[in-house]
C-alpha cells in the first residue's frame, strides 16, 4: 500500500466514524437552537421562619449586637468575615446556653445546624485560650 493509497483508507475509515456518531446523534424532529438552553436554576430563597423566642433573650441579642456594632440582618446575612462571624457565634452561644437545640438556632439565624455546632466548638476554643 502506497502511501496515497494509506491517505485515502485512512479518509474513508475516518468518514465512517464521523457518521456512525452523527447517525447516532440524528433525531427524529429537528430541534430549535431555544429548546437547546438550559436556563440557570434561580436562586434559592431563605426561608421565612416565624421562631418565637423569649423576650429577655431579644434583648439579649440586642446587647450582643449593640456591642459588635452590627445589625441583625447583617448577623444572619451569608457573608464571612470576621466583624459578623463573632457576634453570630456570641448569639449562637448564648442561645446555647439558655437551651435552644442546634437545629432551632439554625433555623432562628438562617444555618445549617451542623454549622451552628461547629461555631460553638469554635467559642469553646476561644473559652480555653
Amino acid at each position: 500500500m502506497n502511501l496515497e493509497q494509506q491517505i485515502e483508507h485512512y479518509k474513508a475509515v475516518r468518514n465512517r466514524i464521523m457518521n456512525a456518531k452523527r447517525a447516532s446523534l440524528v433525531m427524529k424532529k429537528e430541534l430549535d437552537p431555544t429548546e437547546l438552553y438550559v436556563a440557570p436554576k434561580p436562586p434559592k430563597k431563605r426561608r421565612e421562619h416565624s421562631v418565637k423566642v423569649a423576650r429577655e433573650t431579644q434583648e439579649n441579642i440586642a446587647h450582643i449586637l449593640d456591642a459588635y456594632g452590627v445589625t441583625w440582618n447583617e448577623v444572619i446575612g451569608p457573608c464571612r468575615k470576621i466583624k459578623y462571624t463573632m457576634p453570630r457565634r456570641a448569639i449562637w452561644w448564648m442561645l446555647r446556653c439558655k437551651g435552644l437545640s442546634t437545629a432551632h438556632i439554625g433555623t432562628l439565624t438562617n444555618r445549617d445546624h451542623t454549622t451552628i455546632l461547629n461555631g460553638l466548638k469554635k467559642v469553646n476554643s476561644w473559652a480555653r485560650s
